[in-house]
């Protein structure tokens, strides 16, 4: 059985930089359902206001896929 809360982080370009999160660092959750984005329970507006240039950039993973795999316009980067 899986621990619900074990976070899997995804460095999509290994150690190079820029090494942020939403940029090339994603961070997702291994829970009992499967793997999900860090976010994943988050309504809308929290998703989007913890993936922007001004916070953590932790749930663009959940924003990205909630956009149907697709980086739209109002993607911060």
């Amino acid at each position: 059985m899986l621990t619900p809360s074990e976070t899997i982080y995804v460095d999509i370009n290994n150690s190079n930089k820029p090494n942020k999160f939403g940029r090339d660092v994603f961070q997702f959750k291994r829970t009992n359902e499967g793997i999900k984005p860090y976010g994943y329970n988050y309504t809308d507006s929290e998703i989007k206001n913890g993936c922007s240039k001004t916070e953590t950039g932790i749930t663009c993973s959940a924003k990205i896929i909630k956009d149907g795999w697709k980086i739209k316009e109002d993607y911060p980067w």
